[in-house]
């Protein structure tokens, strides 16, 4: 087989367990990023909501206080960062920019549980009938 073809159909499908290791380095930046204690407790709701649709209880409760907690978390953050920011008299654009992104972190985490949520509580009720 010629080599230039044998790069082309096999390099990619080498690669895939670096590109796998990739991707979990960088949701463990983004897991770190958010904060070690608020995307703890998400992870915590998380299993605890994973048990929970095995157990068929509290599904919803969990998947709102994962919300909560989502919001709760980026509320603290922005606090922090404006509080930093008014002892410092100010910051630039990119750097505010980089703040929100990250302190929006917990948030999405806690959105995503929800929607895990609702997605177990709709195939329960399609399971039912």
């Amino acid at each position: 087989m010629n080599p230039a073809l044998c790069r082309v159909f096999f390099d990619p499908i080498l690669a895939l367990p670096y590109r796998q290791l990739e991707n979990h380095k960088i949701m463990l930046d983004y897991f770190i990023m958010g904060g070690p204690l608020f995307m703890g407790i998400l992870t915590l709701i998380l299993l605890l909501m994973i048990y929970g649709a095995v157990r068929k209880r509290y599904v919803k409760e969990l998947g709102l206080l994962a919300v909560a907690v989502g919001f709760m978390g980026q509320l603290l953050g922005l606090f922090g960062a404006f509080e930093g920011i008014e002892q410092m008299g100010g910051v630039s654009q990119p750097i505010l920019a980089g703040g929100l992104k990250v302190s929006s972190i917990t948030s999405v985490y806690g959105l995503l549980i929800y929607i895990v949520s609702l997605v177990i509580q709709i195939a329960r009720k399609f399971t039912r009938k």
